[in-house]
């Protein structure tokens, strides 16, 4: 058990309950890629989110990936 902020924190005590929610975590700390190069339109340099766009919605230059 631990504390933060005021909250108390209590892990489960059964070692298959913990196994799972430590599995848990590890799938959620992926995140972001370090390197956002590919996200980035090659023309103008705006972040390109949507993945299936073939031309840049802020420029209009084609393929910005």
């Amino acid at each position: 058990m631990s504390e933060r902020d005021g909250f108390r924190i209590e892990l489960p005590t059964d070692p298959e309950a913990l196994r799972l929610l430590e599995a848990c975590e590890e799938d959620r700390e992926g995140g972001e890629p370090a390197c956002l190069l590919n996200r980035l339109c090659p023309s103008c340099d705006a972040r390109v989110e949507d993945e299936g766009l073939t031309v840049c919605p802020n420029c209009g230059a084609e393929s910005p990936r």
